[in-house]
């Protein structure tokens, strides 16, 4: 089946397709699941859902594939979104790594108690940049032995 976003931009959407996601998205919500109720580990779901990160590795990894939306050619913007994401992921976490630097100045370690929190949050957006990367590569490109 074929979803037609904008444009030539296609969400291309089969049935392996869509197992492959179910399976992703149970695993990685399994995963999780264990490491909070059954090995005790702190936190919750809630810790992995930071909307500010997800804006911006989206924006960040949008607005460099549309920077070079002249270089892609047929059949390659999933390719393309997918490297593009990944490397926000990794862009926002750094920029993150630098505000956290920043606020570490105190001498005798009062301003240190929120680290882990800190360092925590900004992890996230690499995992975010890949999955949507892995994802947005499934959906948007095509599969030329099945058209």
């Amino acid at each position: 089946m074929r979803i037609k976003v904008y444009r030539n931009i296609i969400f291309y959407i089969t049935m392996d397709r869509m197992i492959g996601y179910m399976l992703m998205f149970l695993s990685i919500n399994g995963a999780i699941y264990h490491a909070l109720f059954v090995d005790g580990a702190a936190g919750g779901f809630g810790s992995f859902v930071h909307w500010p990160s997800h804006g911006s590795v989206l924006g960040v990894g949008l607005s460099i594939t549309l920077m070079n939306k002249h270089t892609i050619k047929d059949n390659q913007l999933g390719m393309v979104l997918r490297k593009n994401l990944f490397l926000s992921g990794w862009i926002v976490f750094l920029v993150s790594m630098v505000l956290i630097g920043v606020g570490m100045h105190s001498e005798e370690g009062r301003e240190l108690k929120n680290l882990g929190p800190s360092l925590s949050e900004a992890v996230i957006p690499i995992i975010y940049g890949i999955t949507m990367g892995i994802i947005f590569e499934t959906f948007l490109t095509r599969d030329p032995e099945n058209e």
